[in-house]
């Protein structure tokens, strides 16, 4: 509703408050009835003249109406000759939480139908062409593009760098230096100057995103790989995430494919599982707790409720089992990733 005081040529003005001008308007529909609520679905901006609003009881019907029905808000007609509007339309509505604005002689209602149109043309038109961005994009990142296909839209100056930002689409974002704004599965992919991009990672906006290191345009697709990577990990813990954050055990776990995990499901975690069905054992949780205690033995017995040396006999057994040593830091690494991605799938 808000926006429509901005529509260009309109001229109408707010005959109520600031309620209910955030209400989205959906489609705009005329009448004169006092209850329209049977021909109504919700969002619809209400178009009349009021000419059978004749008290402030047919007022209070009519927005009691609206309001049940969902409506966005009423554009009422003003200085219409031989006709008064309603006195009370705009105070009830007011206390209803509809706003209320006013049209003036010289705009036919039929104007409000034909911009929305062309608002959801343009809107729809601005969606596929992010969509395309971003399949293009994905193309880049995984090299079955060149980056160079958005060269028309990168300024032409030597040493400019580049980062890839990731955020929830639908995120609004107030961010100057975008050049390509791409729309992938859920994900919103901006690519920016790296100036305001550091402005934006340095600002408090409360966003959850992920960024991707700066580059020049040529290696675009390493920004959107690590911008990609972080998404993922920034997605889990449920904070930003930046290129440092991948070089940690987790941000590697976020960039493995399942197919790489296979094999440390394949031979560590599913043997254990089985030993312990077959056994009524905790050989799994036991090098889960070993592994979150940092590979201490006695910490790792107090979560277990069990003595150190039950822990020290477990996990002799898991190595056993999968031929692989916990006391040992190869093996610890991979028995992590093998215990992270079981509890990952859980």
């Amino acid at each position: 509703m808000r926006d429509v005081l901005e529509w260009p040529g309109f001229a109408v003005r707010a005959a109520t408050g600031e309620a209910g001008l955030e209400r989205e308007i959906r489609l705009a529909h005329a009448t004169e009835l006092v209850d329209p609520s049977g021909f109504l679905r919700g969002g619809e901006l209400i178009m009349t003249v009021g000419s059978e609003l004749r008290d402030s009881a047919d007022c209070e019907r009519f927005v009691g109406a609206l309001l049940r029905s969902g409506a966005a808000g009423i554009a009422l007609a003003h200085g219409v000759t031989g006709h008064t509007p309603p006195a009370g339309l705009a105070a009830a509505a007011e206390r209803a939480g509809l706003a209320v604005l006013e049209v003036p002689p010289t705009l036919p209602f039929v104007a409000f139908t034909e911009h929305l149109q062309r608002l959801r043309e343009e809107r729809g038109r601005r969606e596929r062409e992010r969509r395309e961005d971003g399949r293009m994009l994905d193309f880049v990142r995984r090299g079955m593009a060149s980056p160079h296909v958005f060269r028309d839209r990168f300024p032409d100056a030597v040493g400019r760098e580049y980062s890839v930002l990731c955020l929830a689409e639908g995120a609004v974002v107030e961010l100057g230096g975008v050049l390509v704004e791409g729309w992938l599965d859920d994900m919103l992919v901006l690519v920016v100057e790296e100036h305001y991009a550091s402005v934006f990672r340095d600002s408090e906006h409360g966003l959850l995103y992920a960024a991707g290191g700066a580059v020049p345009l040529s290696n675009l697709a390493r920004s959107l790989k690590e911008g990609f990577a972080a998404y993922a990990l920034a997605a889990r813990r449920g904070g930003p995430a930046g290129p440092r954050d991948l070089a940690t055990l987790s941000g590697l776990l976020e960039r493995l494919t399942p197919d790489q995990f296979a094999p440390f499901r394949d031979h560590i975690v599913d043997p254990l599982r089985r030993y312990d069905a077959r056994h009524s054992a905790s050989l799994l949780d036991t090098l889960e707790a070993y592994i979150d205690a940092g590979g201490s033995v006695t910490e790792a017995a107090a979560p277990l409720g069990v003595h150190a040396n039950s822990v020290r006999n477990r996990l002799a057994r898991v190595r056993e089992v999968t031929g692989l040593d916990p006391s040992d830091f190869d093996d610890r690494v991979a028995l992590t990733i093998a215990v992270r991605d079981a509890r990952r799938a859980d």
